[in-house]
């Protein structure tokens, strides 16, 4: 009499009818781990996987519209507790569980009624400014929050399996911006975000193809910016579909890098032409020289391996200077521009913004050189020269 359903990625919900108490609901739970990591034979290679699970009970813990949160929530304490175990809800578990059952059911409202707008931020050549693409991120324009972050409603959607609609919403919406622009005589080259359950879809491949043929782009101008934890998945799937990618045309490009544990010898392997420098590492390069140090390896590093460097989270023109000396391609960030509407990257390719913001580098570094007070450091005083 229990009901089995998959609610998205690698969740599932089990009902269980009956008179059943929380002791007998935590022997249950127990069976589902102990039959989860049972090993599997696949071939001639044994499997073995594990299993997190949380407990909700109706109506103790909540009515139809508030238990699966709740279940869901005692999941996640079951993973923070190590995984391969279970949980029962407790009230001191919750971090506002209705808030965030609204939130979902707000964003799969959003998906139904076109709320979601993409605005973008330019990528710069670090030596003259030129706009040489840009990042698409998505924004939500509730009509009841008003505009939510991203910080807020994309770990929503990944916990409730929502993020998938969204990331193929966005990979849509990015190609149709890049035909646009293509019938104005503009050539932008477009990168797009890939959570990790999405590039784990099947269909991926597929997907991508689709969407470049329905809107008769250039595979060229689109990017896929993939998490360094991601791409360092050695498996044999993972490979296969970065080499579909590459094969197509569409540009990979390594996301967060220097976040995750990346394998030198894997990341030689790897068809990406590009590699992003996490913002961590750029904040305190212009004075901290430990910082500075990391940066310029990781530049190395991909000039080695013919991949180019994209340097993101740039705000100040002090970052700007250094990042030219260290060899830096592109530059990403609030300096040169906050994500703007598609409209806004038109002005930018009709305005001066961008040579004059390069204007003004160019004048510091020449400033930091000629300066024997300042205590110039040696980057500093190579992007002078």
């Amino acid at each position: 009499g229990d009901a089995v359903a998959r609610i998205g990625g690698d969740e599932f919900v089990m009902m269980s009818g009956g008179a059943i108490d929380q002791e007998g609901a935590g022997r249950l739970a127990q069976r589902l781990v102990d039959a989860a990591s049972q090993p599997m034979q696949i071939g001639t290679h044994e499997i073995q996987v594990s299993a997190s699970v949380g407990v909700a009970l109706f109506p103790d813990d909540g009515d139809e519209n508030r238990v699966l949160v709740c279940a869901d929530t005692a999941m996640y304490a079951a993973k923070h507790a190590g995984r391969n175990t279970w949980r029962v809800y407790a009230t001191e578990m919750d971090g506002g569980g209705p808030d965030i059952l609204g939130m979902q059911r707000a964003i799969r409202r959003a998906l139904d009624n076109d709320e979601f707008v993409l605005h973008y931020q330019p990528k710069v050549a670090a030596l003259d400014g030129s706009l040489r693409g840009v990042e698409a991120l998505i924004r939500w324009q509730d009509p009841e929050r008003g505009v939510v972050s991203p910080g807020e409603f994309i770990p929503v959607a990944e916990r409730f399996g929502l993020i998938n609609a969204i990331g193929f919403w966005t990979l849509r919406e990015a190609c149709g911006q890049i035909r646009s622009w293509q019938h104005a005589g503009w050539r932008i080259p477009v990168a797009v975000n890939l959570s990790p359950q999405q590039f784990r879809q099947p269909d991926l491949v597929e997907r991508v193809r689709a969407c470049i043929d329905e809107f008769d782009i250039d595979p060229g101008l689109l990017a896929l910016e993939i998490t360094e934890s991601v791409v360092m998945e050695s498996s044999s799937s993972v490979r296969r579909v970065l080499e579909e990618l590459k094969a197509m045309g569409v540009t990979l490009s390594i996301d967060d890098f220097g976040t995750g544990y990346s394998c030198l010898a894997y990341l030689c392997r790897l068809p990406a032409r590009q590699l992003k420098i996490d913002r961590t590492f750029v904040i305190d390069m212009d004075h901290v020289a430990e910082a500075r140090h990391v940066v310029e390896a990781v530049i190395r590093l991909a000039h080695s391996l013919r991949m180019e460097v994209v340097a993101e989270g740039v705000e100040r023109p002090e970052q700007v200077v250094t990042l030219r000396s260290l060899g830096c391609d592109l530059i990403q960030g609030y300096y040169f521009s906050r994500p703007v509407p598609a409209a806004g990257i038109e002005a930018l390719m009709q305005g001066d913004q961008l040579t004059e913001q390069s204007a003004r580098v160019h004048a510091l570094a020449e400033r930091l050189r000629a300066d024997s007070g300042y205590g110039c450091p040696p980057a500093l005083e190579l992007a002078a020269g």
